[in-house]
């Protein structure tokens, strides 16, 4: 084969490497002037703050010891690209996802032969592509700080990074709220608490970065320390990202399809790493504060999961059967993992128990002086958080089958619960409040009545018999719900008879 053939050849599999959605979303970024006009105004913004310097004097040396002037240009000329970049991509990127998904343009991404996976991952190159346009383009302005002194190279490039990561980020974000299906009100809405998000993190952000700009010196980047933080701020962030990729990819799934695979498959993943990042924080700094918040946010997304298990399917078609594994050890897991709410319910119910076993694991296992206490919650007050959900949940379950099942549909059934909450949990405190403020009584009924809440938080102080309390009512929700469970455990086989083809068949078209 020829040079020629083999270059021909080459740019052939090129081509097939290629993702058409990121290729379709670039070229149309080209020709609007969406990204035109914000890269023109980015420039235009450096060249007059540069400009500006010239102009003022303040590129001399009588203030040089004090405020350096290479760091001022680089602050000054750094702020101008991110601001125009952590607002406008993100914006650009979730209208766009909005738009596919609204009422008159949402067919087409159902039935394209595109893998939703391939439509996401599409969207995210194309953002990363214009993000980083954007800052090659600024990176000459950048570079001319670090001629004027008073910056080092590695403080650049570490803050590009950290500035490039947090661009992302939130156009992932973006996606994933332009993803959702809702009325244009709704989404109105959720912008507007996006924006006011966005305005908020980029505040903080900002003090953060002038912060580190100013005190920054060659000597922070080989500290370990300094690195172990970074790295497992990255992670987490990286972890959040991937979840919220997975879930914007489940969103355009059709229904009919196995959506709660990858979020569980995710989601377990997301679980073991971030622990090893929380436990290795733990002890690195002896302070119990890294793995308390790994096991509450843990605990929050466990219950996501549940409150969107419990409304999910009850019998599966050919598309989801085919695929169930013959072997029993094989079977159990996909049932964990596969789509349906006996499967998501004992999924959450055994990740419930790994995070406050690990949780205690960790505490037990290096000696109480060797970590901070100031901060400690012992592993019965997380225990007792996850039996409230549990037993609201699988008591909304009970109620919407035995009294509601046609009147409510079954993916309401998380709202069921979040009404059994608000009866049980928010509105007897608050009747008390207003009926026993200011008078000594108020102590002990505010205990009693705070009994099932997940977090009550009265001086750190709980009824004596809020453990029983739950554990019987969990013991009795998930025995009523034995049977559900069991029933759709007996169904879950897989897909290899003519015969079921049509019961199968008419079980998807009602699960869809």
């Amino acid at each position: 084969m020829s040079l020629a053939q083999r270059f021909a050849d080459l740019k052939s599999r090129a081509d097939g490497w290629l993702n058409p959605v990121m290729v379709k979303e670039l070229r149309q970024a080209v020709r609007g002037r969406f990204i035109v006009t914000v890269l023109s105004l980015s420039l235009l913004a450096q060249v007059v703050a540069v400009a500006g310097f010239m102009i003022s004097g303040a590129i001399d040396n009588r203030n040089a010891a004090l405020d350096p002037i290479g760091s001022v240009t680089f602050t000054t000329l750094f702020f101008v690209l991110f601001t125009a970049t952590v607002f406008f991509v993100p914006l650009y990127s979730g209208i766009r996802m909005a738009i596919e998904r609204s009422d008159t343009n949402v067919d087409l991404l159902f039935v394209t032969t595109i893998r939703p996976r391939t439509v996401i991952l599409g969207k995210l190159m194309t953002t990363i592509a214009l993000t980083a346009l954007i800052f090659f383009a600024s990176l000459p302005f950048l570079v001319f700080s670090y001629v004027l002194r008073g910056i080092d190279v590695l403080t650049i490039v570490f803050v590009l990074f950290i500035a490039f990561f947090a661009v992302c980020s939130a156009a992932v974000v973006a996606l994933f709220l332009g993803c959702i299906p809702a009325t244009k009100p709704f989404r109105f809405v959720l912008g507007l608490v996006f924006f006011g998000v966005s305005a908020m993190a980029y505040a903080g952000m900002a003090a953060m970065i002038t912060s580190f700009i100013r005190s920054s010196t060659a000597m922070m980047f080989v500290t370990s320390d300094f690195w172990t933080a970074v790295i497992s701020a990255i992670m987490v962030v990286a972890a959040i990202d991937a979840v919220l990729l997975v879930t914007t990819t489940v969103i355009i799934t059709p229904p009919a399809a196995n959506r709660a695979l990858p979020i569980r498959l995710m989601m377990a993943i997301v679980w073991l790493v971030s622990f090893a990042i929380a436990a290795r924080l733990t002890f690195r700094f002896r302070d119990a504060s890294p793995i308390l918040m790994w096991a509450m946010v843990q605990l929050l997304f466990i219950t996501l999961v549940m409150c969107s298990a419990v409304g999910e399917r009850e019998r599966w078609g050919p598309r989801v059967a085919r695929t169930i594994p013959e072997n029993p050890l094989k079977r159990f897991v996909a049932f964990l993992f596969f789509s349906g709410a006996g499967g998501g319910t004992l999924w959450a119910l055994l990740f419930y128990s790994l995070t406050i076993g690990a949780y205690e694991l960790v505490l037990k296992t290096r000696p109480p002086s060797l970590i901070s206490t100031e901060r400690v919650i012992s592993a019965q007050v997380l225990a007792e958080a996850a039996m409230c959900f549990v037993a609201y949940l699988l008591t909304a379950q009970l109620v919407r089958r035995k009294y509601l099942s046609q009147r409510v549909p079954a993916r309401a059934t998380w709202a069921i619960g979040l009404v059994v909450f608000l009866i049980v949990a928010v509105i007897p405190p608050l009747v008390l409040l207003s009926a026993y403020s200011g008078t000594p009584q108020l102590r002990a009924q505010y205990e009693a009545v705070t009994m099932l809440n997940p977090f009550p938080n009265f001086d750190g102080q709980t009824h004596f018999a809020r453990l029983p309390v739950l554990m019987i009512w969990t013991l009795l929700v998930v025995t009523a719900n034995a049977a559900w469970i069991a029933a759709q455990w007996r169904a879950f086989r897989r897909f290899n008879t003519a015969d079921d083809d049509g019961e199968l068949a008419l079980q998807e078209g009602s699960a869809a």
